[in-house]
Order: C-alpha cells, then structure tokens, then sequence
C-alpha cells in the first residue's frame, strides 16, 4: 500500500522533472553548451532545494503518526474476601525458632540435651621421611 507521504513526493519530483524540461525547451534554439551549461547550473542550485523539501516532507509524515496510548485499568480492591488475620508469635516460639535455625547450622547446642556434634579427625602425622639407601651399597 503507497504512503500519502510517497505520493506527495513523487508528485514534487515529477514537478521538477517538468520545470527542467520547460527549461530546456525554453533553451532549445541556443547552442548546445549554453543548453548543457545552464542546466547544470539549474540543477546544482535546485537539487539541494529539492532534497531538503523531500526530507521535510518526511519529517513532518512522521510527526503526524499517532501513538497508541494504553489505558491502565484501576485495580478493584477485593472487599468480599475474607483475609487470614496473622496471629503474632510469643516472644518463647520465637526464641525457639531461632534455637532451631542455629542447631541447623550447625554451631549451638542446648546445655540441657548435651548432644554435642562430633567433630572429623584429623589425620595423623607419620613423622619426618626416611632416607632411602644408595644403590652404591648393596654392590
């Protein structure tokens, strides 16, 4: 589908293509290097003219666009439903949790249970490396 835009510069180019033409009609009885001299020159102070105008054109196309605006819906709030009323914790079941959370990681232990986590042995140091025999001995 042609752009209103398109037609619009296609028809200033015709335009211009007819303006050279009327010109060079009007110069037909000159001489061929008056003709070739003068619409050179023509050309060179009118193509700027029409290039600016055709991106003027364009320009102004792209301002018309209209942009799509989204309407944001208002959220309803949720009057009929009933809500979990949070019952607040004790500061004990708090405390206990946090014993919890501890003994999951692995560092406090109750005075009272005495299980104690058992730690990993270490390995044991054989001592310093014998020396080894020379071969030169045993022959």
């Amino acid at each position: 589908m042609i752009q209103p835009v398109d037609v619009v510069i296609r028809v200033v180019c015709v335009l211009y293509f007819l303006f050279l033409y009327s010109m060079l009609q009007l110069l037909q009885k000159k001489s061929i290097d008056l003709k070739v001299m003068s619409l050179t020159y023509i050309m060179i102070a009118t193509c700027p003219c029409l290039w600016g105008l055709i991106r003027c054109i364009r320009e102004w196309a792209a301002r018309k666009k209209p942009i799509p605006i989204k309407i944001k819906q208002k959220k309803k709030p949720d009057i009929a439903t009933k809500k979990d009323i949070k019952v607040a914790q004790t500061q004990a079941e708090i405390l206990q949790a946090q014993r919890k959370k501890a003994k999951e990681i692995g560092g406090v232990v109750d005075a009272k249970s005495g299980d104690k986590k058992k730690k990993a042995k270490t390995p044991k140091r054989k001592g310093p490396p014998k020396p080894k025999k020379d071969k030169t001995e045993n022959v």
